[in-house]
Parts: structure tokens; sequence; C-alpha cells
């Protein structure tokens, strides 16, 4: 036990502010930040509705691309449920090699219960899962997929509790036969 004193009050509000301070100026990710010198890199197998997003939304496309890596180009880009855009879907994949990443994008401006899963198309699939409530964005979620196909799934609900959700979206996280 420790008596409060004036001295440890005095330490404690120290302690305090020194925490305040290095919480306003640690750097805090977000999907809608551009980082600095970060080029826009853009699958040639992307669809059309994909580049258009990229181009609309070039700082999201270029923040969540950050969240992945430099090895990462935009495969697929979703607004989600529809262009009400609730939340949108960023799928990633490696320049070179087998990667995939994923991102799902709250644009609500409130914190959801948010998921994001890739999963590969194996005998037994193998996933790779984010999920929780997230003001700014789930994920990123990232696997090396030996197989030719692999699906993201994103779900978005009010909360973990909900029995309907916003947003329950499949798509392809690579391209596939």
């Amino acid at each position: 036990m420790f008596a409060i004193t004036k001295k440890n009050s005095v330490r404690a509000a120290a302690a305090v502010v020194a925490l305040a301070a290095f919480g306003m100026s640690a750097p805090q990710a977000s999907a809608g930040e551009v980082p600095a010198k970060t080029e826009l890199k853009i699958s040639a197998k992307a669809d059309d509705t994909t580049r258009a997003i990229a181009e609309e939304e070039t700082a999201a496309v270029l923040a969540t691309g950050n969240l992945c890596g430099s090895s990462y180009q935009l495969y697929y880009a979703e607004r989600l449920p529809d262009a009400t855009r609730l939340g949108t879907l960023f799928v990633y994949n490696q320049t070179s090699g087998d990667g995939v990443c994923a991102i799902f994008d709250n644009n609500t401006g409130t914190a959801k219960y948010m998921k994001v899963k890739v999963c590969d198309y194996k005998t037994t699939p193998t996933c790779v899962t984010d999920e929780g409530t997230f003001s700014q964005y789930a994920g990123p979620v990232r696997m090396n997929v030996t197989t030719y196909c692999a699906t993201v799934i994103a779900v978005m609900k009010t909360s973990k509790s909900a029995t309907t959700a916003l947003i329950d979206r499949k798509a392809n996280a690579r391209p596939c036969n």
C-alpha cells in the first residue's frame, strides 16, 4: 500500500501528462491518411470498377496499400453494400509472389463490429481473420496463397451480437479460373 501524499499526487499527475503527450504525438495509422512517397500500384488484372474507385479515392487506396506493404498492388476494390458506401473492401496481391492482403475500411464515421477474412482453396481451407469493433478499418490480413484461388469475406454489423449484417460480402481475393 502507498499513502496518498502530495509527492505521490504530483508524480501521478506528471505520469498522466507524459502519457497524454505521448498519445497525442505518437503516429496513428488511418486508412484515410495518405502516406508520404507512395506510388499508386494497380494490378493489370484489376477490373474497371476497381480502377474507378482507385481514381476517385486515391488517398484511401494509397493509405490501405501502405498498410499492406510496398510489395502489394491493388487487385480489387468495392464499395459496400452499394453506392451508399458503409464500407470499402480493398484487396491487394503481391507484385511477385503469392501474397494476398485485405483491408475493410469503415466509412460510417462510428465504430462497428467488423470482420475481414482471407481463405485459400485447399481441401482443408486455411483462413486468416481480423475481427472486432473498429472505427477505422479491419485488417490488414495477409496470407500466402499457394493455390490459384482465394476468397475474402467482409462483414459489418452494428454489434457482434447483432443478427442482421449491414454488409456480408464474399469475393475472390485472386484471379480464379
